[in-house]
């Protein structure tokens, strides 16, 4: 992948259609059926058939693809960017994708940075089979405040989103069904489809730019993140994240596996209706051949939460990981699940200061409990 700092119009898919203001449209035809002689010669020159760039000019259609855009400002001689604060609409169907799009996208800010953290965690970027296998962008959460920052910070990106919301019980969706959005995302770094089974790293935007990080970080503890401690002990903040492991079990660890640690594993069943089993990795760890132990330790563990680590250490954060659990479920996959835990007086004093919980009420209970313990004053 070309690694890119810059998102713009003439970056989309060539069949995106663009709005472009009324009174600059009729300039850049007048100006193209001044140099070609007249508007069928214009179609002609860029390779279009006349009755398009004919409603075009005759108001009778209002949106320009992509690619008749481009061709058309390369034969006036233009730079594609001339044409940016021009571009009210941005859309692929029926729908504005996006509403005054701010152009180029705003990729290369701590917004994009959130968006980014918030997508690794309670977000997902899918392929939908069914609408010629386009990239879409789903986020949930059971938090209003969750939900208001994430919209916050896509349209601080990308300007005004269409975004499609449903709630289901207590946990509220979002949905995202331009591909416009997810492409962009997934150019930067994002992942698409099961993180936990991919087991890829930290978006490479991140990693590279480190006045991006703490927005990362804020975001990802915010949703996923969380902390104990008080009067009683020490606090501690810990992330958990998961990884498959079936890639690294021989059939003498699956035979093993499933007749000697399986049967001590505990089920559980979610609000959702899905079922896992699982057990301390601790309890079990000798019970696994030391041959594959060296495996999930060399090449099993969650690759972002690698990252992870790696972002909090440029931060001077210390953090250790921890295996917790090994796991089952009910489609056959053997998920390993380890968690990071700050727990230095000074990397947590350090936390909370410059990074902390993106949602108020997990920062003010982190306050609180540093009050406690008397690590900071009321």
């Amino acid at each position: 992948m070309n690694k890119i700092y810059i998102y713009n119009w003439y970056h989309l898919r060539d069949n995106c259609l663009l709005k472009v203001k009324k009174e600059e449209r009729i300039i850049l035809l007048e100006k193209g059926i001044k140099k070609s002689g007249n508007l069928n010669l214009l179609a002609s020159e860029l390779g279009f058939s006349s009755p398009s760039f004919y409603n075009l000019y005759n108001h009778k259609i209002e949106l320009i693809s992509v690619k008749k855009l481009k061709k058309l400002l390369s034969f006036l001689d233009l730079n594609y960017n001339s044409i940016n604060e021009k571009i009210v609409e941005i859309r692929k169907g029926n729908i504005a994708s996006i509403k005054n799009p701010i152009l180029p996208f705003n990729v290369y800010s701590v917004d994009f940075a959130y968006l980014l953290g918030c997508v690794v965690s309670d977000g997902t970027i899918y392929i939908d089979k069914k609408s010629r296998n386009v990239l879409r962008l789903k986020y949930s959460s059971n938090d209003n405040e969750s939900i208001s920052m994430f919209e916050k910070a896509i349209n601080n990106v990308f300007g005004e989103v269409y975004i499609q919301k449903e709630i289901i019980n207590t946990q509220i969706y979002l949905k995202i069904g331009s591909s416009i959005i997810s492409e962009t995302l997934v150019a930067f770094g994002a992942h698409v489809g099961n993180k936990t089974s991919k087991n890829l790293p930290v978006p490479y935007i991140i990693e590279e730019n480190y006045f991006l990080i703490n927005s990362y970080l804020k975001a990802i503890y915010g949703d996923e993140g969380s902390f104990a401690g008080g009067e009683k002990y020490f606090p501690y903040i810990t992330l958990s994240r998961c990884s498959h492991l079936n890639h690294l079990f021989e059939k003498i660890d699956l035979d093993n596996f499933y007749k000697n640690i399986v049967p001590l594993m505990k089920e559980r069943q979610f609000p959702t209706g899905h079922k896992i089993k699982s057990i301390s990795f601790p309890k079990i760890r000798r019970m696994i051949r030391r041959e594959l132990r060296e495996k999930i330790y060399n090449d099993g563990l969650p690759q972002l939460l690698i990252g992870e680590k790696i972002l909090l250490k440029k931060l001077e954060i210390e953090s250790r990981l921890w295996i917790s659990r090994i796991s089952l479920t009910e489609k056959g996959k053997i998920s390993l699940t380890v968690a990071l835990i700050i727990r230095k007086k000074r990397s947590i004093l350090k936390f909370y200061k410059e990074v902390g919980f993106s949602l108020i009420r997990k920062q003010t209970k982190l306050k609180k409990c540093l009050e406690e313990v008397k690590w900071i004053c009321n």
